[in-house]
């Protein structure tokens, strides 16, 4: 799979807003783990817990965490998320 970070975040987005919006606002790990690409799967959300990076991107792409997990993750601002790991 080539095709450039922004567009693939793009398509991202354009598929879980789509994926949520014909769901009455949810959209399931199923789902998430649906996601294609030319073909191609690539799973929006890491297997467990944690932080999903998969190998075509630059950045992550989403991250799992319980508010009673072990790490002192938090949300100093609005927009805001600070993960420790």
């Amino acid at each position: 799979m080539i095709i450039d970070s922004l567009e693939l975040r793009e398509r991202v987005f354009r598929y879980v807003d789509q994926t949520a919006s014909d769901h009455g606002g949810v959209i399931t790990r199923s789902q998430l783990e649906g996601f294609a690409v030319d073909g191609q799967q690539l799973k929006l959300i890491a297997p467990m817990q944690g932080i999903n990076n998969p190998k075509v991107l630059d950045a992550s792409i989403s991250v799992v965490s319980s508010p009673n997990g072990p790490y002192a993750d938090g949300h100093p601002t609005e927009g805001v998320w600070h993960y420790a790991y």
